[in-house]
């Protein structure tokens, strides 16, 4: 899921829900909220990717993406499983 990916960021920068909430500007239960909705919007996304230095992109299926980086694609595809 989309969250365990933002999560895994998280653990990686060693920044927890409060840290994440302040970032945002929103109290820690918006935070945790707005982690986890399964229905996130593309700004709520924005919203977390720019409290955790990182931003939505797209580009060309035949680009690799970087080590770096996270492709999200495959979630979108489990959704629609669903």
């Amino acid at each position: 899921m989309l969250k365990d990916t933002f999560r895994e960021i998280m653990n990686k920068q060693g920044v927890g829900i409060a840290v994440l909430g302040r970032r945002m500007g929103v109290t820690m239960i918006k935070a945790n909220n707005r982690l986890s909705n399964a229905n996130m919007t593309i700004r709520i996304m924005s919203e977390l990717c720019k409290a955790l230095d990182y931003k939505v992109v797209l580009m060309p299926v035949s680009k690799k993406v970087p080590a770096d980086c996270y492709d999200i694609t495959m979630y979108a595809q489990e959704e629609g499983k669903e």
